[in-house]
């Protein structure tokens, strides 16, 4: 496996560890507010940017934890229902008691309040999202090592964009094509930059 390979890797699950989390604390924002109220698959993808198998492949891994409740349609539209439990409302509000069965909740525990947490803004999955599918279907080392440099640069409170850019133009000088890609994703990250100088 090359080297790259294994950088990927961890940052795969990291990204995967943070969506989870984002939606445990989505479904606990509901409940808080509006304590009988269900959401959709469709309404938890839309919001993290998710395709609806992957909103399914982590409601499923939540459901089975104990800390939701989910009600499937057969015809998987995105019109099952959602529900945070109460285990679930537990683990948002002391993940370390459960770090252990959950691992995803060291992502709470890591960046503080839940209410606070920067980490777990939808805006900032949708874009480590949207370059950890870029990075899946690019085959040169180079290119992904590039690509996981943008990922650890969106992780940042306050990215740096002059990195930013410098990347950028890199990926754009050896593939046009995934720069291309990549161009939108890139224009969210400077925009945080822009949000948070």
């Amino acid at each position: 496996m090359e080297s790259t390979n294994l950088l990927y890797f961890p940052t795969m699950i990291g990204i995967m560890h943070e969506v989870r989390a984002a939606i445990l604390k989505i479904l606990y924002d509901l409940a808080k507010s509006h304590p009988r109220a269900w959401t959709s698959e469709k309404a938890i993808a839309d919001e993290l940017g998710l395709t609806l198998e992957e909103t399914i492949f982590h409601l499923e891994y939540l459901e089975q934890k104990g800390f939701i409740k989910y009600q499937r349609t057969l015809d998987r539209s995105g019109g099952g229902m959602i529900k945070i439990t109460a285990l679930g409302i537990d683990a948002v509000e002391a993940p370390e008691q459960f770090v252990n069965q959950a691992p995803f909740l060291q992502q709470l525990i890591i960046y503080g309040n839940v209410v606070n947490s920067t980490i777990l803004q939808a805006e900032s999955i949708k874009i480590r999202n949207g370059l950890n599918r870029i990075i899946e279907q690019v085959d040169d080392a180079e290119i992904k090592k590039l690509i996981e440099e943008l990922i650890v640069e969106s992780y940042q409170e306050k990215p740096d964009a002059d990195k930013i850019k410098t990347v950028f133009n890199k990926i754009k000088q050896k593939a046009p094509e995934i720069a291309e890609k990549i161009y939108p994703i890139v224009l969210k990250l400077i925009e945080r930059w822009l949000n948070t100088s």
